[in-house]
């Protein structure tokens, strides 16, 4: 018998395991499109590794910055970019023809969004203290280490709420007529005022508006300081980059 009629068993177990780990592979969100300083990438709860330019993403990924460290994330038609001292998890999100929807956790840190072509559901940002919900818009948030959310839209709208998973609010003076089930959520409100209520609702963030979510909850919603914000070397290092036409 011929050697290669012997391994003829042996190269169809190993073309069928193959494919079996290319169908259970999570399927790809995007890449890693550009980077500065230390950025870091893990699957799940694996290992961390150092980061690779067009590093494809999925799923089941995790990314960190260092100190003085950005990465930019290119997710379908959407940019998403992270400064420095961030954690960011894609678990959540997926891409549908160009599209980002589902939704991904900003753990910590500076996260700057220029969101296109969002269909479906639209696309969910989560933080320890509240949730984003954008349609297609440009804005950036910053989960500070105590949990307090800082979170200016430029341009389009984002709907602010309470950061309570599988948890609906309930309408003020809604019965319940199911033993004590929560309502469906009230919608997005405009509200303003130097941390007098505390974000139980959807609250409207608008262009040029900047919401402010302390640790407790209670919230400031106010017009931007145009000045102050565009002297920030963050602010700036987006704007230029977005500028350049990376799409």
């Amino acid at each position: 018998m011929r050697p290669w009629t012997r391994r003829g068993p042996l190269w169809v177990v190993l073309f069928l395991l193959g494919a079996w780990l290319a169908a259970a592979a999570p399927p790809p969100l995007g890449r890693l499109s550009f980077f500065l300083g230390d950025v870091e990438v893990r699957a799940g709860e694996g290992a961390w590794s150092p980061a690779r330019l067009d590093q494809a993403l999925n799923a089941t990924h995790e990314l960190r910055t260092g100190p003085e460290s950005r990465a930019e994330l290119a997710l379908g038609a959407s940019l998403v970019r992270m400064g420095e001292n961030t954690r960011l998890r894609l678990a959540g999100l997926r891409v549908e023809e160009g599209a980002a929807q589902g939704s991904l956790a900003l753990l910590a840190g500076q996260l700057w969004s220029r969101l296109r072509g969002l269909g479906g559901e639209g696309l969910q940002v989560r933080s320890p203290t509240a949730v984003m919900a954008v349609r297609g818009t440009v804005f950036r948030a910053e989960a500070a280490p105590d949990s307090s959310l800082d979170l200016i839209v430029y341009e389009g709208r984002v709907d602010a709420g309470p950061a309570r998973p599988h948890e609906a609010v309930q309408r003020k003076g809604a019965s319940s007529a199911s033993g004590g089930a929560p309502g469906v959520a009230a919608g997005p409100r405009p509200v303003a005022g130097p941390y007098e209520i505390t974000l139980d609702e959807w609250v409207k963030v608008t262009e040029g508006m900047r919401l402010r979510v302390r640790p407790d909850g209670r919230f400031a919603l106010q017009p931007m300081d145009a000045e102050a914000d565009g002297a920030l070397d963050w602010v700036r290092w987006n704007l230029e980059r977005d500028s350049m036409g990376h799409d």
